[in-house]
C-alpha cells in the first residue's frame, strides 16, 4: 500500500514509500473515505476510495516514462479511472492546442 495507514486521521507516508523524488506533504481521506495526496511539487494525485493499492501502483509504474518528462508542470492527477488515469498540466503551449488532430506537424 502506499502508505501505512495508522488511523482514518494520519497517515504515514514518505518519499521512499512513493519511490519518487518527491516528499508526500499531505495525505488526507475525505469524509467519504477518498485518498487525496499533495505532493511537495504541487501535484495532486486524487486517489479514492476503492483499490487504493492497485491504484498507486499503476501511477508508479507509469510515473517515470508518463509524468516525469513534464516535470513541475504536471499539477493534478486524477487515479480513480479503471484503467488508467487523467493528468491536469498547465501551461500548455496553446498553439499547439489550437491545432486540428489531423493537421501535419510542421
Amino acid at each position: 500500500m502506499f502508505c501505512t495507514i495508522r488511523s482514518h486521521k494520519r497517515c504515514s507516508a514518505t518519499s521512499r514509500d512513493w519511490r519518487l523524488s518527491q516528499a508526500t506533504v499531505v495525505v488526507r481521506m475525505s469524509p467519504r473515505g477518498a485518498w487525496h495526496v499533495r505532493l511537495d511539487n504541487g501535484m495532486t494525485l486524487e486517489v479514492g476510495r476503492d483499490q487504493v493499492p492497485e491504484r498507486v501502483a499503476r501511477f508508479l509504474a507509469a510515473y517515470p516514462r508518463t509524468i516525469a518528462p513534464l516535470g513541475r508542470n504536471a499539477e493534478y492527477v486524477d487515479l480513480r479511472y479503471p484503467n488508467g488515469f487523467a493528468v491536469r498540466v498547465r501551461n500548455i503551449d496553446k498553439a499547439t492546442t489550437d491545432a486540428p488532430r489531423n493537421a501535419p506537424r510542421a
